[in-house]
């Protein structure tokens, strides 16, 4: 790097240190840091939670969750607490089952509901029942369905690791794409215990084309056998979208349809009944609110959804029981002392096509529009992974993978990896790209989120009970996020909601160009990047450089030169792409 440049490029650094320091809040002499809660007390909400019941959206039992919150944001010195109602259709199954009538007997097959698929009523619907394969379009092509009762096999898509660190996801058997969102890449991953290593897999989601493509054919039923599921019958909450479908469909488990399938043959039409008594009836969910003054009205959003499949701990209890810890610990902060409002925010129907936080996006767009910082989700907290093996639930002696989505901002990136890193958060990796989680409604209008998820293989499942959670983990977690909502509070909203100009001597690589500072405002804290890698490093004094080097020899990213020029470490990764680190802004670039 030419000194000149680099003598432009450090002039422009301490301009922007200079403009963008923050003097420190002063505390009145009564106050004192509070305790964040213990994990014991958090997972004492998450228990209370679930053992509500079943918190399907609309229910009883999701409005008493709602309640539930309402006093508890009161109790911590919340203002304004309130609901904000939002208008839906309240879809409850009342019976159901699967009978397969031979010319030797009824036969009852196991089943569960698909969840908002339509009303047979309690006599069911009687049909000949067509076995399709894996429902392709080619299999659905070979025969006519028009009034049948089809029936198809399922299986759980890989999930998690090769995609979010790749963005590489095996597709169903008919070629198409599931789940069909953009893909994520891994940018930093804390995993000291080697719990996954890069081809580590495990299943989640089962595929609704062939539904849709029953659907389209007029079928009179629909029965999914899910071939690769852990139990029987498969009690798999999904799709979730909150849309009221026609069609009745049921789910079957792997050994219940072995023997379905032998029952239907091509050479004597074999019928069945098919029974899915629902009620849907219309019905309110509320999103609910609470505020936390600051000295100013820029807003931190920190939230997650109270609705959930059944207990539903992992989803999403521990969010909730999450979202409570935080608001307990800065409700007994000064108003003085905190610069920014905080927003702390339970919304509705997740369960339900993320009904409620799509709602409050649209209901407040002005609002966070011209206040919002950052819109903090947390969802799905250390739950222990299961892999199902043989058919068997078998547990494992760590937590399932757990991910935070962060908007391409170096505050929130680096804010977040040094909190991973400092509170020990085994098993959690930084993502880019949009968040799967209730934290999506955000992101996709633009606004900066940091979201928590995890993606066990009993997410949807009447499985997902408090034993699943690894407790020990919940205090640090809060910790966490206490840390990062204290550096949000003390940053410059132009910082996170803002990308300020440089005229820097290279040409920006994927449009990436902020400043970049912490609350010490000293160097520590420094962040690096690459077109694969990010890592935060951390030096109390000094540049960061062998830590650098280090992790990216480990991630076998080749080092091509490391030097430091008038205070700004220089590393190359190769003979075009680089990185600059300095006190108050970095950039990744190509040498021009």
């Amino acid at each position: 790097m030419h000194k000149t440049k680099t003598t432009v490029l450090v002039a422009l650094l301490l301009i922007a240190f200079a403009i963008t320091a923050v003097p420190a809040t002063t505390a009145s002499p009564e106050w004192s840091k509070p305790k964040v809660p213990s994990s014991d007390e958090i997972f004492g909400w998450l228990s209370d939670i679930c053992d509500m019941g079943w918190r399907i959206p609309g229910s009883p039992v999701d409005h008493q969750a709602e309640d539930y919150i309402v006093n508890k944001f009161i109790e911590f010195g919340l203002q304004d607490v309130h609901k904000d109602p939002i208008p839906m259709t309240y879809w409850s199954p009342l019976s159901w089952s699967l009978t397969v009538h031979t010319e030797e007997g009824s036969v009852s097959i196991p089943c569960w509901w698909i969840v908002y698929t339509g009303d047979t009523g309690p006599q069911g619907v009687t049909a000949e029942m067509v076995y399709l394969g894996y429902g392709t379009k080619e299999d659905f092509a070979s025969k006519n369905v028009e009034g049948k009762i089809v029936v198809v096999d399922l299986p759980r898509s890989w999930f998690i690791y090769p995609w979010l660190r790749y963005g590489i996801m095996p597709p169903p058997p008919d070629g198409t794409w599931y789940p069909p969102w953009p893909k994520c890449i891994s940018l930093f991953e804390y995993d000291p215990e080697g719990w996954f290593p890069q081809d580590y897999t495990h299943k989640l989601f089962i595929d609704s084309s062939p539904y849709a493509r029953a659907l389209a054919a007029k079928a009179a039923g629909f029965v999914g056998i899910c071939v690769d599921y852990f139990d029987s019958p498969p009690t798999y909450f999904g799709p979730y979208d909150g849309v009221m479908k026609p069609l009745p469909g049921l789910y079957v488990g792997p050994e219940d349809g072995n023997l379905l399938r032998s029952l239907i043959t091509d050479e004597e039409p074999v019928k069945g009944t098919l029974v899915l008594d629902v009620s849907m009836v219309p019905e309110y969910t509320n999103n609910v609110l609470g505020w936390l003054p600051g000295r100013t009205d820029d807003i931190i959003i920190i939230h997650s959804h109270h609705d959930g499949t059944y207990s539903a701990a992992t989803e999403d209890a521990s969010g909730i029981s999450m979202v409570l810890a935080l608001a307990k610990y800065f409700g007994q902060i000064p108003q003085c002392c905190r610069e920014k409002t905080l927003l702390f925010l339970a919304t509705a129907g997740h369960m339900y096509g993320s009904l409620g936080s799509k709602a409050f996006v649209s209901k407040y767009k002005q609002l966070l529009d011209e206040k919002l910082v950052t819109e903090i989700g947390l969802e799905h907290i250390y739950p222990r992974e299961y892999l199902t093996i043989d058919h068997e639930f078998v547990p494992q002696d760590h937590p399932t993978f757990q991910g935070i989505f962060v908007s391409a901002n170096p505050c929130l990136i680096s804010y977040t990896t040094k909190a991973v890193v400092e509170h020990d958060l085994k098993g959690t990796g930084i993502l880019s790209g949009p968040p799967i989680s209730d934290a999506g409604a955000f992101y996709a209008a633009g606004y900066p989120i940091i979201a928590w998820v995890s993606g066990p293989e009993y997410l949807f499942d009447i499985n997902d009970t408090p034993d699943k959670i690894m407790v020990e983990y919940l205090n640090p977690v809060a910790s966490a996020f206490v840390d990062i909502v204290t550096k949000i509070d003390a940053t410059p909203k132009s910082l996170i909601r803002a990308n300020p100009p440089l005229s820097l001597p290279i040409e920006l690589y994927q449009g990436y160009g902020w400043m970049s500072i912490d609350d010490s405002y000293q160097g520590n804290g420094m962040l690096y990047v690459t077109d694969k890698v990010i890592y935060l490093g951390v030096e109390e004094s000094g540049w960061i450089a062998w830590d650098i080097v280090q992790q990216w020899q480990h991630r076998n990213v080749k080092i091509y030169k490391c030097q430091s020029e008038w205070g700004i470490l220089w590393v190359h990764t190769d003979k075009k792409h680089c990185v600059a680190i300095g006190p108050a802004a970095f950039f990744v670039g190509k040498v021009v």
